[in-house]
């Protein structure tokens, strides 16, 4: 993802307050990332929060029941809240 926002690893760390190393770990899945740097990542992309917990992409929906759809989507429309009140959150505190 930071790669298709044209941005280079160097300057996403620092912006992220953490080690160019440490982001690649995050990147290749190799370490998890905190809430906080979740958070920061998410602003820093400009995309929600849920895009970042999972890519729905990935998901087969297919094999999913009607039951499991419907519970995702409500986590998407909660995790999309929760962004959005965090977004507003910060605003306030700049």
């Amino acid at each position: 993802m930071r790669e298709s926002k044209g941005i280079q690893q160097d300057e996403a760390a620092e912006l992220l307050e953490i080690s160019p190393s440490y982001l690649s770990l995050i990147e290749h899945g190799k370490k998890e990332p905190s809430h906080d740097v979740l958070v920061k990542l998410a602003n820093l992309y400009k995309v929600p929060l849920h895009l970042l917990i999972w890519n729905e992409d990935d998901l087969d929906k297919r094999t999913m029941t009607a039951k499991e759809r419907d519970l995702m989507q409500k986590m998407n429309e909660y995790l999309e809240l929760l962004f959005l009140q965090i977004m507003k959150r910060n605003a306030k505190r700049s």
